[in-house]
């Protein structure tokens, strides 16, 4: 995972049958008015089907999330 923001971490993944959910926290976003987080991944073992993005840090900026390359998902967070 490369990303720019102070702190971020992967937390436990958890895999049902041919599902696998990775969960990412990202903290600490003080007078940052920019954030990117890119998730790498092995595109010939796992496909990505749907991102979900949790409360909090959308009332003070936006998410927009590219999923356009095989391989990775890339976050954008703007706002203050």
């Amino acid at each position: 995972m490369a990303q720019n923001a102070p702190v971020s971490t992967i937390g436990n993944i958890v895999t049902t049958g041919n599902t696998a959910i990775v969960p990412v926290t990202v903290q600490n976003f003080t007078d940052i008015a920019a954030c990117n987080i890119k998730i790498v991944f092995n595109s010939s073992i796992a496909t990505l089907t749907d991102v979900t993005i949790g409360p909090g840090v959308i009332p003070q900026g936006t998410i927009s999330v590219n999923t356009t390359v095989p391989g990775q998902v890339y976050f954008q967070w703007f706002g203050n």
